[in-house]
């Protein structure tokens, strides 16, 4: 590796400060434990020939390049300030190999079990480089635990099993959401489980559980089991395959460098360890200045590199860590250490495969850390979190966390418990997954960046955390005091910042909130989600803001829940300013889209009275007395409207304008849409709801602004039900009467989905370095202000950026737009072999027209100009939808058009 040179040339110098420093030479090729071992050419054979020896200060042991050594070097002794004691590689080729694995041979076959005699007691077996399962039951999935919370005894009374079947066998448990939890099994009798180890957590009722370790279960393939008392070894290999000329390697030695006590400066360096069955490196006392630099782990079953006592001036660079069943790298706790360059993947990924007594899956855990750095690692694919902290004063700066929370759930992708006064810049978080297997849980809870209760004085500046399943960032109770600041949040499941408070005085507050982006990509993603007790709970102090999801409009969601009442409200960006006196800077989303485009009407309006040119026959109000509804010809609105206003509080501040009855079909695919208009800024609730008891919602449950300018809104639903008779319904509260409507319509529609992901471009930069990302030519990006961007976007080191594409997206105006004339495209959908549209549009100037896919690349285009009917082709265009754009420069149409083969 690349600093090999560097670190040998320092230690040789360090060396030379003690005149009797040894450097020892193991080759375990051309080595023999007779020789003197302190030339290459006399070099040692064994790991268990240098254990004899004492090391001093000063000495070096080198491992010859390629070679592989089974066993585990123990070191009693440590190095000097000045001269480490150093352990390295000499030669060229691959890094020298410490193995725990034992390569098992002489097979003999039973049908499709294969045995081999072996006495070592067998941890793991990897077949031709991967995990095997151990012998389980059920092959696949959970039994579940009909007992309620208790910690020693599982019960499902549908097991069939003679008493004492399982006795003796393992079980492994999901005792929680963060957690598996494993152990032996002292007795089963008709259906109860007692266990040898109690469960840390209490086993929630009706969670999962499955049996392993018991060869009567030994009935699928890539299975393996190991009988201590014959000392046979059964496997079943994966499908179509033998163990004949195949590698199959079991784990049977616990370390591969163990020191037991106090050490002190040492260097392990160039070195790779593979398959222990505990951990690679294990220091059991306290260390001080121990640099393990460029070294590969590889198939531990716990950890790669694990500190049992405080370590400090720690150094853990230039690492590649993969398929531990446990952790990557641990520490009790770390003071002044440096975790930096290491690249781990695959952490904690399988069931009952890690720790003895319960399942972990993190990269990089410090139990508990001071003045640590964490810097520029690379972590992907984790059990549970990529990176755990508790303690203060840490920096965790350019770290790339991916996939994490892939067995477990309840954590985030970087995890902080007890943190105070820390920096959290410029890291990249990106799909924190989490897995709800074998639980009762409804919904995911696993994030970006997870914030426990009671922690103070952060700095997270600048991290871009993207695709989680619940939330991006999520600040538990009684946070204070922390700065967020140029963070971009993305396309987050649940939303982007989620903030909690325990207490009714509001114990999370002073989140000083700058210059963030937070981009949602469906109408279900909140921007921010506030949840207390106290219902005027406002823990953030923000401004400068992007608030932008282009399928909604309120970013913000206020929660307060105590004993008895669970209330709910959100805002708009104006609400919210108005309410709370912030984000006077900030700005939500310059484009609106829809979720679905229309490929076809199928049915009749079922709102039978919606342009209310001469009354408004098929609508009424509820309840009776506190409302108006009257026929109006405001001049915005189309020809006649009505006008909804709440008159009175008592005996409810709310009331509804409710349409005709009308069925809809399960499954079916509507569009709703509306004008509106109102004197002030406010909130719409529209539902559809049944119009006899018990009188639920069905069908929308979607908020919409009242805003002081005509706005036209369309949305799309499926129906989950028949539903007979059924209303379409607008809900408004007092504070927000009153409402012009006018154009409500529904239809049965068929629908293409709108796939946003393509109409956002989320630019990112993992680099140190400034970039150019090249934009192509054929498309048009506006950024999150509305001006365009074409060609190229430069990136800072370790920052990302939103673009969205120009066309063919309508830019929200800010004042009100006159009703034009529209345009008639026809035939509508087109065959793809035919492609000749006709257009028909108001009147005969002159146009230009261009068609865009749904990424914005342009297919087409030209002007149309002295007809009122023009022609254009799609020819050959791959089915799909279109987007057609004619403008003049003072006027703007769009149609959707559908290619079909």
């Amino acid at each position: 590796m690349k600093k090999f040179i560097l670190t040998i040339v320092f230690i040789f110098g360090i060396n030379s400060l003690r005149v009797n420093a040894t450097t020892y030479y193991l080759s375990s090729s051309s080595g023999d434990d007779n020789y003197s071992g302190i030339f290459p050419d006399s070099a040692w054979q064994t790991l268990d020939r240098l254990n004899i020896i004492n090391l001093f200060p000063g000495d070096s042991v080198l491992l010859k390049s390629g070679d592989t050594f089974f066993g585990t070097i123990v070191i009693h002794n440590s190095g000097g300030i000045n001269s480490p004691i150093y352990f390295g590689r000499y030669g060229t080729g691959t890094l020298p190999i410490i193995s725990g694995f034992k390569k098992l041979t002489a097979w003999t076959t039973t049908g499709n079990i294969y045995s081999v005699s072996d006495t070592n007691n067998i941890k793991s077996i990897w077949y031709n480089g991967k995990w095997m399962q151990i012998a389980r039951y059920p092959n696949s999935g959970f039994i579940s635990n009909f007992h309620p919370n208790g910690n020693n005894l599982l019960f499902n009374n549908l097991l069939s099993n003679p008493n004492g079947y399982w006795d003796n066998a393992s079980v492994a448990i999901r005792s929680s959401g963060i957690r598996y939890e494993m152990s032996k099994i002292d007795t089963y009798f008709q259906g109860n489980i007692i266990l040898t180890n109690p469960t840390q957590y209490n086993i929630p009722q009706f969670y999962g559980f499955f049996f392993y370790n018991k060869l009567s279960e030994l009935d699928t393939a890539n299975e393996w089991f190991c009988d201590t008392l014959s000392n046979q070894v059964f496997i079943i290999p994966p499908n179509g395959t033998s163990l004949i000329n195949s590698d199959v390697q079991a784990s049977v030695i616990d370390y591969g460098f163990y020191s037991i006590n106090d050490l002190s400066y040492i260097i392990i360096d160039n070195i790779e360890f593979s398959g222990q069955s505990k951990d690679a490196i294990h220091i059991q006392g306290v260390g001080v200045g121990i640099v393990i630099e460029n070294c590969s782990f590889k198939k531990c079953k716990e950890r790669a590199i694990n500190f049992q006592q405080t370590t400090t001036y720690c150094r853990l660079i230039g690492n590649d860590i993969e398929d531990c069943g446990g952790e990557g790298i641990f520490s009790l706790f770390f003071f002044h250490c440096r975790i930096a360059n290491n690249h781990i993947q695959r952490i904690g990924l399988e069931r009952g495969f890690g720790f003895e007594n319960y399942c972990q899956g993190i990269g990089i855990h410090l139990s508990s850390g001071i003045l640590d750095t964490v810097i520029h690692n690379s972590i992907d694919s984790c059990g549970y979190g990529g990176i755990r902290c508790y303690n203060s004063y840490n920096r965790f700066e350019e770290n790339i966390v991916n996939h994490s929370m892939l067995l477990l759930d309840g954590g985030g992708g970087m995890m902080f418990f007890g943190l105070s006064s820390s920096f959290v810049f410029n890291n990249f978080i990106l799909n924190t997954i989490g897995n709800i297997e074998g639980t009762t849980s409804p919904e995911k809870s696993s994030y970006g960046i997870y914030f426990a209760e009671n922690i103070q004085s952060d700095s997270i500046i600048n991290n871009t955390i993207v695709n989680s399943d619940s939330y991006g960032i999520y600040i538990g109770p009684y946070n204070q005091n922390h700065f967020l600041k140029g963070n971009v949040i993305y396309n987050n499941q649940d939303g982007q910042l989620f903030i909690a408070d325990g207490d009714p005085i509001n114990s999370t507050n002073n989140i000083q909130f700058n210059h963030n982006i937070l981009y949602s990509l469906n109408d279900k993603q909140k921007s921010i989600q506030l949840t207390g007790i106290n219902n005027n709970f406002l823990p953030l102090k923000g401004d400068s803001n992007y608030y932008c999801n282009p399928y909604d409009y309120f970013p913000i969601y206020q929660k307060s829940v105590s004993d008895t009442v669970v209330s709910e409200k959100i805002f708009s960006l104006p609400l919210w300013q108005q309410a709370t006196l912030q984000d006077s800077n900030s700005h939500v989303s310059n484009v609106e889209w829809l979720n679905y485009y229309v490929t076809d009407t199928i049915g009749s309006d079922l709102i039978m009275n919606g342009n209310f040119s001469n009354n408004y026959d098929g609508w009424n109000t509820e309840p009776s007395g506190n409302n108006s509804l009257l026929l109006d010809n405001l001049t915005m609105m189309d020809n006649g409207c009505i006008k909804f206003e709440v008159t009175d509080t008592i005996p409810y501040e709310y009331a509804k304008a409710v349409s005709n009855d009308f069925a809809l079909q399960i499954n079916q695919f509507y569009q709703m849409s509306f004008s509106s208009a109102g004197f002030k800024n406010g909130i719409l609730h529209s539902d559809i709801t049944e119009q006899i008891a018990p009188y639920d919602g069905i069908g929308i449950n979607k908020y919409f602004p009242i805003q002081t300018f005509r706005k036209d809104f369309n949305y799309f639903f499926q129906s989950s039900t028949y539903g007979n008779p059924l209303g379409l319904n607008f809900e408004l509260h007092k504070s927000d009467s009153l409402v012009y409507f006018d154009n409500i319509h529904l239809f049965p529609v068929s629908v293409f989905k709108h796939d946003s992901s393509h109409m956002s471009v989320l630019l990112m930069n993992y680099s140190p370095n400034t970039i150019t990302v090249p934009l192509g030519t054929d498309s048009v990006f506006r950024d999150l202000d509305g001006n365009m961007v074409t060609g190229l976007y430069t990136l800072n080191p370790y920052s990302s950026y939103v673009l969205v594409l120009d066309s063919p997206l309508n830019l929200v105006s800010l004042k009100e737009i006159p009703k034009q004339n529209s345009i008639i495209v026809f035939p509508n959908p087109v065959q793809s072999s035919n492609g000749k549209i006709s257009i028909q549009l108001p009147d005969e100037n002159m146009y230009d027209f261009e068609v865009c896919d749904l990424t914005g690349r342009k297919f087409q285009y030209g002007k149309f100009s002295g007809s009122i009917i023009n022609t254009f082709s799609m020819k050959n265009a791959s089915a799909g939808m279109y987007i057609l754009s004619v403008h003049s420069a003072i006027k703007l149409w769009q149609q959707k058009i559908v290619v079909v083969n």
